[in-house]
């Protein structure tokens, strides 16, 4: 169950990954720290839910079970993306005994409400979400082989790498840093990551609950970011009592490896200051 001398960190990661996004992170929190690496559901390691339920109030569910299980306490929890969104989710309407459980938490590059609401295409995204993302959504679950062989051709050919630079880094990534997240994304089912959207875009919105978020927070936004724009991070910032806001530039929604330097410094400064 790890080191009870050590601060248990508990990372959950974004979508269309898996654990292994924590690259850098788990390299330098490790050497201190009691690190939980968790796979999201059908991702990585961890299998597909019987019952194909996919929603964040699930997802916040299976991150319980997790604290619950290793008996954590006085853990910090930090999510990116979807990550932060099952967090927040937890926190505000599963979590029991918060303040013995949960010590900290850090959302980077996450969003507050259906991230069609808080991305680039904010005006587009919503209008047409249930006359065209939602089909879409079904059909790359009936049809998920085949967009699964789709998403591996777009990789090597490299068409894969150009829109994963577009829309999840600010330009600054290493050629290896780039292909890294984009072997992720084809690694990933299609119908995993259909299911997942729907989850979010149907079941999500902690807007009115950020108030009972009553643990210490950092924020960690992103200036460049295209997938959960800096206005997320700006409204969490005003609504959730008692937390920091760091911007992260030049950044996109991969700011945990591209600027990983100033992110785990910003989290080493944040854990020293909890109590």
């Amino acid at each position: 169950m790890g080191d009870n001398k050590l601060q248990p960190i508990l990372f959950v990661h974004g979508w269309n990954e898996n654990s292994t996004a924590w690259y850098y992170q788990k390299k330098q929190f490790s050497k201190n720290n009691y690190v939980i690496l968790i796979d999201l559901p059908g991702l990585g390691k961890s299998k597909r839910p019987d019952n194909k339920d996919f929603s964040l109030q699930k997802m916040a569910a299976d991150l319980e079970a997790v604290i619950e299980h290793l008996k954590l306490s006085k853990a910090i929890l930090w999510g990116h993306s979807i990550g932060g969104m099952i967090i927040l989710t937890y926190l505000t309407q599963t979590a029991k005994d918060v303040g013995q459980k949960v010590k900290g938490i850090i959302l980077q590059h996450t969003t507050f409400t259906n991230p069609t609401y808080t991305s680039i295409a904010s005006t587009l995204l919503p209008k047409i979400q249930k006359g065209v993302l939602y089909p879409i959504c079904y059909i790359m679950i009936a049809l998920s082989p085949v967009f699964w062989l789709s998403k591996w051709m777009s990789y090597l050919n490299g068409n894969m790498l150009i829109s994963t630079r577009f829309l999840t880094f600010a330009g600054t990534q290493t050629p290896a840093q780039l292909d890294f997240i984009s072997r992720l994304s084809a690694m990933a089912p299609p119908a995993v990551f259909a299911r997942g959207m729907l989850g979010m875009m149907k079941t999500y919105d902690v807007s009115q609950d950020l108030l009972k978020v009553t643990v210490p927070t950092l924020i960690l936004g992103a200036e460049h970011d295209r997938l959960t724009k800096p206005v997320a991070s700006e409204y969490m910032n005003k609504n959730i009592r008692n937390n920091e806001l760091v911007m992260l530039s030049p950044a996109g929604h991969q700011g945990l490896i591209e600027r990983h330097v100033e992110t785990n410094d910003a989290v080493e400064k944040f854990i020293k200051g909890l109590r």
